[in-house]
């Protein structure tokens, strides 16, 4: 699973739409359209406001929770 894929679950399971993460998080709708499809990349900023918003940690978005 990408990690486009992975936001959208995670923002879905948070009870969100595309357009309520993107108010949360300053961008469009259709940004988060274009993240969550895997043809954009978030900035660093961006990347770490989400992981507040979703309440998760980075590691969980990327799918790299549990490796060392």
């Amino acid at each position: 699973m990408n990690i486009g894929n992975r936001i959208r679950l995670l923002r879905e399971g948070k009870g969100l739409t595309q357009e309520e993460l993107a108010e949360k998080l300053h961008v469009t709708q259709s940004f988060i359209s274009v993240v969550e499809n895997k043809n954009k990349n978030l900035s660093m900023r961006k990347f770490l406001e989400l992981a507040e918003i979703l309440e998760c940690s980075v590691e969980t978005i990327t799918g790299k929770e549990g490796l060392k």
